[in-house]
C-alpha cells in the first residue's frame, strides 16, 4: 500500500459517497478492503463484484468504481 494518509483519506470518502449513491440506485453498497487493495460491491452483505485499486489515486478509485457498474 503506497497511499498517504491524504490519499487514503479522500478514497475511503469517495467509496462512502459512491456507496451511499450506489445503494438508492441499485441496491449496492461499496466496502473498502485495505488490506487486499479492492473495493468490494455488496448486496445484501453478499459479495457480487470485487475490483483492485491497487497503486490507484482517488480520480482513479473513482474511474473503477464507474467502470464497473454494468451489470450490477
Amino acid at each position: 500500500m503506497d497511499w498517504s494518509e491524504r490519499e487514503l483519506s479522500e478514497i475511503k470518502l469517495i467509496i462512502e459517497h459512491m456507496s451511499a449513491s450506489l445503494n438508492i440506485a441499485y441496491g449496492v453498497t461499496l466496502v473498502l478492503d485495505i488490506n487486499q487493495e479492492k473495493v468490494l460491491f455488496c448486496r445484501n452483505g453478499k459479495i457480487i463484484k470485487s475490483i483492485s485499486i491497487s497503486s490507484d489515486n482517488a480520480r482513479g478509485v473513482l474511474c473503477d468504481i464507474t467502470d464497473n457498474l454494468d451489470n450490477l
